[in-house]
């Protein structure tokens, strides 16, 4: 959390208020004295645009890529067909529209 805290240029304090947490809290969290709720854990990630996974250290992404999903490669049998253009330009495409379902989803 503070290599996270550390790129937006906040301070604990400034982070605390952000969470509505004490700054101690902030202290503890970072030097591993403390674990956040379950709740808390969601809200960080949220507001640090990461993966729980990533925060909770069980993974270096930080964000789950939805294309790397195991039930997408029912569709794309043929993958390797495609050139590697190709293939980012499906992937741009679907991550777009990923997206847009995101965005809509929240107006909602």
């Amino acid at each position: 959390m503070s290599e996270l805290r550390s790129e937006k240029k906040l301070s604990q304090d400034e982070l605390a208020t952000r969470l509505k947490i004490s700054k101690s809290a902030v202290g503890m969290y970072e030097r591993d004295q403390r674990e956040p709720s379950f709740e808390l854990v969601r809200e960080i990630a949220d507001y640090f645009d990461v993966s729980t996974d990533y925060l909770l250290g069980r993974t270096d992404l930080r964000k789950e890529d939805p294309l790397l999903d195991p039930r997408l490669n029912i569709h794309f049998k043929d993958w390797d067909k495609l050139s590697h253009e190709d293939q980012e330009e499906v992937k741009a495409f679907l991550r777009a529209k990923l997206l847009i379902r995101q965005e809509k989803e929240r107006g909602n």
